[in-house]
């Protein structure tokens, strides 16, 4: 009998051993790498003392901070609250204040290959040390995702422009980075003045959304110059996507591509008048909602896909497309007969210049997408005399 109490008693202590802590720090950092997000790392530290300081040196920090809802309910007890969510909006943004500082300071340490914020209510402060700490210390993905001000307040009255908080950046650049994704809050957007070549040796992928870019005194321009550069082969030679979302403050954008760019994106670039693009590679092009865009030209061979969603106050666009013939599909297509007199001048209603010209060029479509906008008699006409050159599929 004594035999089997001792052989049990062994089970249960091989049962009861704690495994996990036996692990090398490189594999336990990993698998808090894993979690979804970075409270869910700082919860493990419950466990053990050793366990508190490794979710801080994880390669993967995710922090989702500030997302408060409008109620202004009491909380209660077991509930959720406009103070609790607060509260933990205070706390994360603090842990993550405090984390990206530890990294910093750990010169040799390792680097963050995934670091995503998604912030509300943050300071200038916060956003540059965080794009701070991005330029130097992430290898794989810097996300940083501040949505816009509110324009209402919690009470329903209008928040003045004045009083709402402006935000400044500046981007960082990194050879290291692959994806970046900067959703700014309508943040002041300054490009640096001088970006060397291959300051994003190793970016694929650029967002860069609700964002305004300004000069910094070198000229009329200069910082619509300095994006196109950034943007340009020379800068980002293995570029494969750009997005470029809700962006004021560029009139022109030209650039040579690098032959790895596929997609180009272009969307409520609102102040956009001029476009010039040279992309050997590129296979998709979106515009819509670039309202003042007067000129166009882009060069892709070997492009497939074209979305031109516009609506042109400033009248016909001119577009040149050197690769139309390749194109296999038009998505949303907006197509315009006439405006009503009484808005714009009648010499300026020819709205259909650049459908027409896709139209027309891109024989080899086999995919169309449009939408229809005040279809007059002759139009209807003029549409079935275009559209017998389109091929038909049933």
């Amino acid at each position: 009998m004594a035999d089997g109490i001792s052989q049990r008693a062994g089970r249960d202590d091989g049962r009861n051993r704690d495994l996990i802590s036996a692990l090398h720090d490189d594999l336990l950092l990993r698998i808090l790498g894993l979690l979804p997000a970075a409270s869910d790392a700082a919860r493990t530290s419950i466990l053990s003392r050793r366990w508190r300081s490794l979710w801080p040196n994880a390669p993967v920090l995710r922090f989702a901070i500030g997302e408060t809802p409008k109620s202004t309910t009491s909380p209660t007890v077991g509930g959720s609250g406009g103070h609790s969510d607060r509260n933990d909006a205070c706390w994360l943004i603090s842990a993550a204040t405090t984390a990206i500082a530890r990294r910093t300071a750990a010169v040799g340490g390792p680097d963050v290959e995934d670091l995503q914020l998604h912030a509300a209510d943050v300071t200038p402060e916060h956003v540059t040390t965080w794009l701070a700490f991005a330029a130097r210390r992430v290898t794989g993905r810097p996300t940083l995702a501040v949505p816009p001000p509110e324009l209402f307040a919690d009470d329903g009255s209008f928040v003045d422009e004045c009083d709402r908080q402006c935000l400044f950046a500046v981007l960082p650049s990194s050879v290291t980075a692959q994806q970046m994704s900067l959703t700014l809050g309508t943040a002041i957007l300054a490009i640096p003045t001088t970006v060397a070549a291959g300051a994003f040796a190793a970016l694929t992928d650029l967002l860069l959304s609700h964002a305004h870019l300004v000069g910094d005194g070198d000229g009329a321009g200069g910082h619509e110059r300095r994006l196109s550069r950034l943007v340009s082969s020379s800068c980002c030679p293995r570029l494969w996507r750009l997005r470029l979302e809700y962006i004021t403050g560029v009139a022109a954008l030209r650039f040579g591509a690098a032959s790895t760019l596929r997609e180009l994106e272009l969307y409520r670039v609102l102040d956009l008048r001029a476009l010039d693009v040279d992309a050997p590679g590129l296979s998709v092009l979106r515009v819509e909602a670039c309202h003042i865009l007067a000129a166009a030209r882009v060069s892709a061979p070997w492009l497939e896909v074209v979305t031109w969603k516009q609506l042109c106050w400033a009248g016909a666009p001119r577009l040149e497309l050197d690769g139309a013939a390749s194109v296999r599909c038009i998505e949303d297509l907006l197509m315009f007969s006439h405006w009503p007199t009484a808005w714009l001048d009648p010499q300026r209603h020819s709205y259909l210049t650049a459908p027409w010209f896709l139209i027309r060029h891109c024989t080899s479509v086999n995919q169309l997408s449009m939408t229809f906008i005040g279809i007059s008699a002759t139009a209807q006409v003029f549409l079935k005399i275009m559209m017998k050159d389109i091929p038909y599929h049933s």
